[in-house]
């Protein structure tokens, strides 16, 4: 800042106090009742502080900022649910809660796809025989996909818990897979052709 807007600003800080102190003897209510429009405050002391301020950031100078620019990303919804349809034993609650999640104005999902309810008994067979039948293992989460997709309604696949057989030591030391497994698994899923559509899976329980 230069001497001379230092100057001007000295300048119209003590007129803005004379102001203060003339109205202060002469028009208290008028002075008083502009005093607090400008500054929010109800005492004087507070008052005139709070001028001084508002004085000093006019005469600072004002950052070059370039020109407004849009902002990246966003036209995406922030928002989103956590979904674990994959424990729902009725497909209309299915249909119902992503009908509902939909009339809610979330545009995403975050649906979990455990590994192991999908290449449950051995290596490279999804076939699932518990409960004394046998079944497809892909056709629940292909019916939450089908759906989401009515919906409009944007997966992002969260990938866990690897069975038993790719575990190094079975269920003794917990849900990490040997290395060689999880890739065969992915690039199976990821070639699938229906399922998953435009999902983005989360690694996070198996890395």
């Amino acid at each position: 800042m230069g001497s001379h807007t230092r100057l001007l600003g000295r300048l119209l800080l003590g007129a803005l106090l004379a102001l203060v102190a003339v109205g202060t003897w002469t028009r208290q209510d008028v002075l008083r009742r502009w005093l607090r429009a400008q500054t929010g405050e109800e005492l004087l002391a507070a008052q005139v502080r709070a001028l001084g301020h508002l004085v000093s950031g006019y005469l600072r100078p004002r950052p070059a900022t370039e020109p407004l620019r849009p902002v990246r990303h966003a036209d995406l919804f922030p928002f989103g649910v956590n979904t674990f349809l994959q424990n729902e034993t009725d497909p209309r609650r299915v249909e119902r809660t992503l009908a509902l999640i939909e009339a809610a104005g979330f545009r995403w999902i975050r649906q979990e796809f455990p590994w192991e309810d999908l290449e449950i008994h051995r290596k490279g067979w999804f076939v699932d025989l518990r409960n004394r039948e046998i079944r497809n293992a892909w056709i629940k989460y292909d019916y939450i996909v089908e759906r989401a997709e009515a919906h409009e309604l944007t997966i992002i696949a969260r990938l866990s818990n690897p069975p038993a057989w790719a575990r190094a030591r079975g269920n003794e030391v917990g849900p990490q897979a040997p290395p060689d497994n999880l890739p065969g698994f992915l690039r199976l899923r990821a070639s699938r052709g229906p399922a998953l559509p435009g999902a983005h899976p989360l690694l996070s329980d198996l890395e």
